[in-house]
């Protein structure tokens, strides 16, 4: 009886850690993660349609794609996630930036 009782308790608990987990993720969706994104699709995308591997362009952009990801790594734990409008401010002028000068 008291068994059933125990493993009821440590079900329930890992569903709500788990439920939370997956709430603060969804939480975290910024300008540079949708940047990255939009960066994974668009460089497949620009190698077949340009024919040319070895533009500079395309050399670039995994390197990008690496500091963009590191980049919004670093914000996030420096606010720690709590200032997200600043967050966001940030970022979308960067991300903006970055688009200007891609295109």
């Amino acid at each position: 009886m008291k068994t059933t009782l125990i493993a009821e308790n440590i079900e329930q608990r890992n569903i709500r850690f788990t439920a939370g987990k997956t709430q603060k993720r969804m939480i975290r969706i910024s300008p540079f993660v949708l940047l990255v994104l939009f960066l994974l699709v668009w460089f497949p995308y620009s190698v077949i349609s340009s024919g040319n591997i070895f533009s500079a362009w395309h050399i670039i952009i995994p390197f990008l794609i690496a500091n963009v990801s590191l980049a919004d790594f670093a914000i996030w734990n420096y606010f720690r996630g709590k200032k997200k409008l600043l967050i966001w401010i940030i970022e979308a002028v960067i991300s903006a930036l970055i688009l200007y000068w891609l295109f």
